[in-house]
């Protein structure tokens, strides 16, 4: 019977996910292409919205049910949908004041239905209550004239997946009926069959078997890394370290190649970390997640380098090749370390490059996902930089050592290479070569990398050297972007400036020329004869030709209908004005704009380029008068107060640095050199362009960028005798360090999180850091967390001080402002002043001010505003901000600042109350938008925390050299003692340390000599031990092997004498028997003899070791004293003193005083009358002195230097170890044993003990 077996079990169930992928990739995937499925989500997402919304006018409905009066403060503003309620077709309350329906825009009798306004269409739920009607809207389409970043047309993305393919309308006849989308039983509108045009693949259904397709490969993708990881395992195991570097390699450029080919996974799951949209830099990076699993890829085989190149065979075989050839490949070795880092550079460079986003701190600190995928390559990048540059520099010091030239003369020459390279515009640049070999040099100079296995803080010096390169290359690249950017735009704006026709200027023109036409104010003014005619004029500047036209300078001239000239000048008529402007070379594309070029001329009007707009204002199909606008170019544009939020980005150039200055500067003849070039034009300051009055332009190339100073210039040669000089600010260095310093920090901290990582590696293996490394860390961490908190703290606090300093100065602007317009507003409530006159008044003031007024009355509406596109666009509503109505109008406050938006663009607005001066009555509101607050504070923030992190980085760079220094200080103590201590020993003399300072290594200091005089004093004792030892062991085989024969022989004469003595005592006389006993009876005494001194020996082998404990030595010395008192002898005892407690053994010491006394009877001769003393006092303060005097015949001189020698003894039985035990006893307990004699007068031993203290006495109890 056949038996399946599985012998790789990953790569099987990898094949079976990626069958199953394949399966429902093309079996079922594919049919959720349908348009009724996206119709079906469509009818979902309306549903799931206007339930919602019903939800949220039960809550309206309860609210307005409680109340007798409707105020505005009755309503919350956390409502999803914007509603709307009116009493008796009038607005009472509006929750959003960007668009505010009017009653009959809204009115009706459905519930639901689908309303379609002149800026977007909506579904409008109607309810009632009482008196009172509620609107509430849910937007299905914005319409504006005006696309740009803030502001777009579209459907909502909300209901409408994929809104860019969706076409909605209203319901008619002819619509099929599942086209419609319907709510309850009410049908809304239709949506187009042919959305989306190619299908549909957003359902949740689809999504769901997306994912399931996307986990089988990626989990089939795992299964294979897996069976990788196996056999390169295997491989190692069996030490082929090359090939498992070479199966690793192939297998991850396989993998990339399979996943980039078969778009995965953006191709079956769209992710926006894999949109090419967002980031798309080559084929081999097509998206962001591609470039981030290449980085990973790259991390995988510089990890494996690092771990396993000295083990690899090659790398051997390396080390054993010839000299020249060890040369060569450390020449190239660095020369890839070089190219190492402009990969490195590269990389970041093409982020900033292709992404729609920036890693530059200094433009923004908005932090979205992307960005932060982003820093994520640069870390990982960073590491694997950082391992490679290690394995080179290991490789080439290694290859070093044996080569024909030392490390220092490849570096030059591989530096040589570099530069070459970078000379002829090959990678590496010249900033990698300079930065590159900079590290290389500090690598050599300190061998930081032998200290990288090794943990210490040298380990950690280098690392954050190599963190400080990688951050360093990075800025760099930042700051060529931001050059490359800068020039790009700035030729894309010298070509607008070259340009002669103003293709938007023109059609903007046209279209403000056709509101003019039917302006109603202007007609009454234009025909009426005695009316101001300067209204006219301000509200076509102001109003008409706002903005974009700030750039041209306007001249209004008004004619009546006769053709004359209301003004004094022109003198021209009308007719003649058109007659000559009229020709063919000025005509534009509109037939009533014409544009005159810059060397021609009409009439009066001077040369340069300039536009003229002919108007035949008309009423009731008669004229009444005519208008020309001339508009001439002021080739600067001023500030504006919406910075791009009017302009139509459809047509205008895409570069978006608009920071330019620039000068039309025509050079001098060579035929009068001394003459400077005239400067034309100059937009801002004319100072910039000084240095360009003697520049040589007929030297310079077209298009060149050169350097002056805080600024940098583009020259574009425009016509043969005119050239333009674009100026714009320099990237400035501080920028590069914000830059450097937030890269460097943000790999500090990546550092620090892996140390912490591996802490707790080193926590469970049990593993410690030296002490020198433990104090820079704590250091360290002693520095930088304070000062971290420190940084975080200064930071909120500025942000919020200058958030409340910011709106303050917003409402103190706004109140001086509003204090200029109470009269003049109090008028117009009491009917005394027009709203042109008003209007008029207002654009005045914000012309002077240079700000933006909207004034509202006291029920919200917009009565004037100096900006009114913002209104006729549909980009707000003619209705107060609701929220400042309550505080104003309802609870009596005078100012506040509200965080509003346009689109996409947030700012601040400041409302001030207008109060009369007479009554204090609310007359109105006044409200400056200040589009520039949110960027400003933006601004300030990112100045601060770059401030913050270049201090907090050059502190820490600094206090890391600090710490290092400090430590080496601080440890030196340690090293030194370290170092006295391993030299230590009992063999040879321990010299002691000498510390001049008296601090903790002092004392330190001081006891470890103590110790040493301890231990010198337990050296000697532990000598006297062994050699007492020896003693005990040579006396005690002595007393064996004397008394083995003694015992026998004693017998055998014995035996002998009493055998002569009954042989031969017969026949023989007294004399000669006892002349026979005499030899026998000497050898049995010296037999007695020897015996006495084998039994001394055997008695000393068998003395116990002394003992080390207190005891008085006052009650020894008397014990023993009267143990030896006799009639005839008498000891004289003097004891002087209450107290004498010593360290030692009470027992020895008994026997030590007997042995003493008993020499010194038997040293008095039997004529001389004994006189024996005892004498027992104390010596200083804690020393003790024991004397034992005679009258003996004393100690001959030629023998006293023998006295306490072993076995050596004056009398003819003694063993001579009595007073070597005595000597022994004594020193052992720290004391000492002389002697003082005189021959014939007698003898003195001193015993000098040291005395014990209480506190001594109570430890060794």
């Amino acid at each position: 019977m056949y038996t399946f077996t599985v012998k790789n079990l990953s790569l099987f169930i990898a094949g079976i996910a990626l069958l199953l992928a394949l399966i429902l990739r093309l079996f079922f995937i594919d049919n959720f292409r349908s348009e009724k499925l996206y119709f079906r989500d469509v009818q979902r997402n309306v549903i799931q919205s206007l339930t919602q919304l019903d939800s949220e006018s039960r809550q309206i409905r309860g609210t307005l049910a409680q109340l007798d009066s409707l105020t505005f403060s009755d309503f919350s503003t956390d409502y999803q949908y914007p509603f709307f309620v009116f009493h008796q077709g009038e607005l009472q309350y509006w929750s959003d004041y960007r668009f505010v329906p009017t009653y009959e825009e809204v009115s009706g009798e459905a519930t639901y239905q689908f309303q379609a306004f002149d800026h977007g269409s909506y579904v409008v739920h109607r309810d009632t209550i009482g008196d009172y009607e509620i609107f509430q809207l849910l937007l299905i389409q914005t319409i504006t004239n005006i696309n740009n970043k803030y502001i777009n047309s579209g459907y909502n993305p909300r209901l409408f997946p994929e809104p860019e393919t969706v076409e909605v309308r209203e319901i008619s006849a002819i619509d099929a009926t599942n086209t419609i989308i319907r709510y309850r039983d009410h049908s809304l509108f239709v949506l187009l069959a042919n959305a989306p045009p190619v299908g549909y693949r957003e359902h949740d259904t689809a999504k769901s078997f997306q994912a399931m397709v996307t986990t089988l490969i990626a989990t089939a993708i795992v299964l294979l890394l897996f069976n990788l990881y196996q056999q390169v395992q295997r491989k190692l195991r069996q030490q082929k370290t090359d090939s498992a570097l070479l199966t690793i390699i192939i297998s991850l450029l396989v993998l990339r190649a399979g996943m980039i080919y078969f778009n995965y996974p953006y191709g079956i799951l769209p992710i926006d970390l894999f949109d090419g949209k967002q980031f798309a830099a080559s084929s081999v990076n097509p998206s962001l997640g591609d470039l981030l699993l290449n980085s990973i890829a790259v991390l995988i085989i510089a990890a494996y380098l690092f771990i396993y190149y000295r083990d690899s065979p090659l790398y051997r075989r390396l080390l054993q090749t010839q000299p020249i050839v060890k040369m060569i490949v450390s020449v190239v070795g660095l020369l890839l370390s070089f190219l190492a880092l402009f990969w490195h550079y590269d990389i970041i460079r093409s982020i900033y490059y292709n992404s729609q986003w920036t890693l530059d701190v200094t433009e923004s600190i908005s932090f979205t996902w992307l960005r932060n995928i982003s820093l994520l390559i640069f870390i990982i990048n960073s590491i694997s930089y950082f391992l490679g540059v290690h394995i080179i520099f290991r490789t080439c010091i290694s290859l070093s050592q044996k080569s024909y030239l030392p490390m220092r003369v490849s570096f030059v020459i591989a530096l040589g290479l570099g530069l070459l390279l970078s000379t002829l515009g090959l990678p590496p640049t010249f900033a990698m070569v300079i930065l590159g070999g900079a590290y290389f040099i500090m690598l050599y100079l300190f061998d930081l990398p032998r200290f990288l296995t090794r943990l210490s803080y040298i380990t950690f010096l280098y690392v954050f050297a190599g963190a400080l390169v990688s951050a360093a290359a990075c800025a760099i690249a930042a700051y060529d972007m931001y050059e490359i950017e800068t020039l790009d735009n700035k030729q894309k704006f010298a070509n607008q400036l070259v340009l002669d026709n103003d293709i938007l200027g023109e059609y903007l023109l046209h279209e403000a020329g056709e509101r003019i036409k039917n302006d109603p104010l202007i007609k009454n003014r234009l025909f009426s004869p005695l009316a101001s005619k300067d209204i006219i004029r301000q509200k076509i500047k102001r109003i008409y030709l706002g903005n974009y036209f700030d750039r041209y300078e306007i001249k209004v001239h008004l004619f009546n209908s006769k053709g004359q000239a209301l003004d004094e000048k022109p003198t021209f008529t009308y007719g003649e004005w058109k007659e000559d402007v009229s020709s063919l070379r000025f005509v534009t594309e509109y037939d009533n704009i014409f544009f005159i070029s810059q060397n021609e001329s009409v009439l009066e009007a001077e040369g340069g380029q300039r536009y003229y707009l002919f108007l035949d204002i008309e009423n009731f199909g008669n004229t009444i008068g005519s208008i020309i606008v001339e508009l001439v170019l002021r080739r600067f544009t001023p500030n504006q107060v919406y910075p791009e939020l009017l302009v139509d980005r459809s047509y205008v150039p895409d570069y978006s640095d608009t920071d330019f200055r620039y000068a039309i500067i025509t050079p001098s003849t060579q035929s009068d050199e001394e003459l400077p070039n005239q400067v034309r034009f100059t937009s801002g300051d004319t100072q910039l362009f000084d240095y360009f009055k003697t520049y040589r332009f007929e030297e310079t190339d077209e298009n060149i960028s050169i350097s002056r100073g805080d600024y940098n210039y583009l020259i574009l040669h425009n016509q043969d005798d005119e050239y333009i000089v674009i100026a714009s600010p320099a990237y400035s260095f501080i920028n590069i360090i914000s830059n450097f310093s937030f890269l460097f920090l943000l790999l500090v901290f990546t550092i620090l999180l892996l140390l912490g990582l591996y802490s707790v590696y080193f926590l469970f293996r049990q593993e410690n850091l030296n002490f020198s490394t433990k104090i820079q860390l704590y250091l360290n961490a002693a520095f930088f967390m304070p000062l971290l908190a420190l940084s975080i703290t200064t930071i909120s606090i500025i942000s919020s001080s200058y958030n409340q300093e910011v709106d303050q100065l917003y409402l103190e602007r706004t109140e001086q402002i509003s204090r200029n317009l109470v009269a003049p507003f109090e008028d117009f409530t009491q009917n005394d002043l027009s709203t042109d006159d008003l209007s008029a008044t207002v654009n005045q003031i914000a012309s002077v001010t240079e700000t933006d007024l909207n004034v509202f009355d006291t029920s919200g509406k917009l009565i004037v505003a100096s900006q009114p596109l913002i209104y006729e666009n549909g980009l707000l509503s003619r209705y107060i901000n609701s929220q400042a109505l309550v505080p104003i109008r309802e609870e009596g406050n005078t100012k506040l600042v509200l965080e509003e938006s346009v689109g996409s663009l947030s700012y601040k607005s400041s409302y001030v109350s207008l109060r009369s001066f007479h009554t204090g009555e609310l007359l109105g509101i006044v409200s400056i938008p200040f589009f520039e607050s949110l960027s400003q504070l933006e601004s300030r923030i990112i100045q601060v925390l770059t401030n913050v992190m270049n201090i907090f980085t050059f502190v820490f760079i600094a206090f890391l050299i600090i710490s290092y220094l400090a430590s080496v200080l601080l440890t030196y103590p340690l090293k030194y003692i370290t170092q006295k201590i391993r030299r230590t020993s009992l063999a040879d003399y321990n010299e002691p340390l000498s510390w001049e300072s008296n601090d903790e290594i002092g004392l330190m200091v001081g006891e470890y000599n103590r110790m040493l005089v301890n231990l010198e004093a337990s050296k000697a004792a532990l000598a006297r031990n062994e050699k007492e030892s020896a003693w005990r062991e040579m006396a005690k085989q002595v007393a064996h092997e004397i008394k083995n024969p003694l015992t026998p022989m004693k017998l055998s004469l014995q035996l002998l004498k009493r055998r002569l003595a009954g042989e031969f005592k017969q026949g023989m006389d007294a004399k000669e028997v006892q002349k026979m006993d005499k030899p026998l009876d000497t050898l049995l005494h010296q037999i007695d003899t020897l015996n006495d001194i084998a039994s001394s020996f055997s008695s000393f082998a068998q003395m116990p070791l002394p003992k080390s404990e207190p005891y008085e030595l006052a009650e020894v010395v008397k014990r023993t004293v009267n143990l030896y008192a006799e009639e005839n002898i008498t000891i004289n005892l003097d004891i002087q003193g209450d107290e004498f407690v010593v360290l030692g053994d009470k027992q020895l010491m008994g026997r030590i005083l007997s042995n003493l006394i008993i020499n010194a009877k038997q040293s008095i001769p039997q004529d001389r009358e004994p006189d024996l003393r005892v004498r027992l006092q104390k010596f200083g303060a804690d020393r003790v002195i024991l004397k034992v005097s005679d009258n003996g015949t004393g100690i001959a001189k030629e023998i006293q230097n023998k006295v306490f020698l072993p076995n050596f003894s004056t009398k003819y039985a003694g063993s001579g170890i009595g007073l070597a035990i005595a000597k022994r006893g004594i020193e052992h307990v720290g004391g000492r044993i002389t002697f003082d004699t005189k021959e014939g007068i007698g003898t003195t031993f001193l015993i000098e003990l040291p005395l014990v203290t209480k506190q001594q006495s109570v430890v060794e109890l």
